[in-house]
């Protein structure tokens, strides 16, 4: 192997957990999976280049508590000679994917099942064994386009405030052919709803179908970015499964166009850091304000909805409703605690930075992280590694949108995101080797 020269491989390989098991990602939805609609894959990418090697792990999954990912390296680790901090993990956030991975979170359900963390651990490192052992000269090619109409600010309908760029990374074999995509776009995989108990990828595993049929064998990884204030809620035509397709559709025709415009990137480093994070908890005051501030907003949402408000509207003042109640269950959970653990993950690819983001991360975030760097590109993945819930920026806790409701933090925690990755991207980032 010529050291100076990188190697990749890659697979895509078939998760679906069996019928009968519980959905996550609604708490109105209290019955479990019925059926398999589309199937749930993981995705990973391996990269090597001398000594340096990173793996890019997607899963069709809602999120994974840091103990599971953990797991997951820990399997990966024992089977290839990748140290933990080389191996990202990422969710796509499905809200059509199985329970039993998340804990410590008190608005989801909160119980990790040993079988399916297991089963997927064991099922991981065995594909990372695989790919390690036919690794093939590769290219990266870099693509960008962007996205209107599939999603939009759920809480800033006025301003309009996204991030619509989506981001391509095109691996190729020396002789052209696509053998690989990393996409990175931000928007919550919510056309279907809290009815659905059919298991669904949701809009990027319809993407990833339309991709490849018109690349077979193409293995698809889907990072979500700035997910945390944008959805499909006033985007969406309907929260069937044609809709899913519709949906899909749009980001497979920006993805196909990103492709085709791609630039070759100069690979001459991979890395990964991961640094450990306090994250600031608010202040929640007593379960009996909690209370009465949640009895409010349920009454003003109810005679809202006897008025006739409009819709969107009445939307928001459900949302937070619901909120409120969530401040109640996290006023108890988090008694006496300041912070949680966590870290931040950072890869780099030649001059490309790929920042890892415990949870579910806002627009203004994303974009004042993007702008920090000065490389070839830097994007942010949300849903990664760990899930603490939503990290709001100061704007949204002023106005109390439901993602601040629910949300245990500060409004200082996006600046501490912020903080910590200018530290890196500026070589100064303690991170642990």
């Amino acid at each position: 192997m010529i050291l100076d020269t990188l190697h990749g491989s890659a697979t895509q390989i078939d998760i679906t957990p069996p019928i009968g098991t519980s959905l996550e990602g609604y708490a109105a939805r209290t019955q479990p999976s019925i059926g398999i609609h589309d199937p749930l894959y993981a995705s990973l990418i391996f990269l090597k280049l001398g000594n340096e090697e990173i793996l890019l792990i997607s899963l069709d999954q809602i999120a994974l508590s840091a103990v599971v990912s953990e797991h997951i390296r820990a399997a990966i680790c024992a089977q290839t000679n990748l140290k933990p901090e080389d191996i990202l993990i990422v969710c796509t956030h499905t809200h059509a994917g199985p329970s039993g991975y998340i804990s410590r979170f008190p608005m989801l359900s909160d119980s990790i099942d040993p079988f399916l963390v297991d089963l997927l651990s064991r099922k991981l490192a065995g594909a990372a064994l695989e790919l390690s052992t036919r690794l093939q000269p590769v290219s990266l090619e870099l693509g960008r386009d962007a996205i209107f109409g599939l999603g939009r600010n759920r809480n800033d309908l006025k301003n309009e405030l996204q991030d619509h760029e989506l981001l391509v990374l095109v691996m190729k074999s020396v002789e052209g052919q696509a053998l690989a995509l990393w996409v990175n776009f931000g928007c919550h995989p919510t056309v279907l709803g809290y009815e659905n108990r059919l298991i669904s990828a949701d809009y990027p595993g319809a993407a990833r179908k339309a991709i490849q049929r018109q690349y077979p064998g193409l293995v698809w990884c889907f990072s979500n970015g700035a997910a945390g204030d944008i959805s499909t809620r006033f985007t969406r035509r309907g929260q069937n499964f044609a809709e899913v397709e519709r949906s899909g559709l749009l980001l497979a025709g920006s993805v196909l166009k990103a492709m085709q415009t791609a630039e070759p990137m100069k690979v001459d480093k991979l890395s990964g850091k991961m640094q450990q994070i306090e994250l600031p908890l608010r202040e929640f005051g007593s379960v009996e304000t909690a209370r009465s501030k949640a009895k409010a907003l349920e009454q003003s949402w109810q005679e809202m909805k006897a008025s006739g408000e409009a819709s969107a509207e009445l939307r928001k003042a459900m949302t937070k409703a619901e909120g409120a109640q969530a401040q109640v269950m996290m006023a108890e959970f988090y008694a006496g605690r300041k912070s949680i653990p966590s870290y931040i993950h950072f890869i780099k690819i030649g001059a490309f930075d790929i920042i890892g983001i415990p949870g579910e991360t806002f627009t203004r975030t994303v974009l004042e992280i993007k702008a920090l760097g000065d490389g070839q590109g830097t994007v942010v993945c949300s849903y990664s590694n760990d899930y603490c819930g939503y990290f709001p920026d100061p704007i949204s806790v002023q106005a109390g949108t439901y993602e601040a409701l629910v949300s245990p933090f500060s409004e200082h925690v996006a600046d501490i995101l912020i903080e910590k990755t200018a530290s890196y991207l500026k070589g100064d980032s303690g991170a642990k080797h």
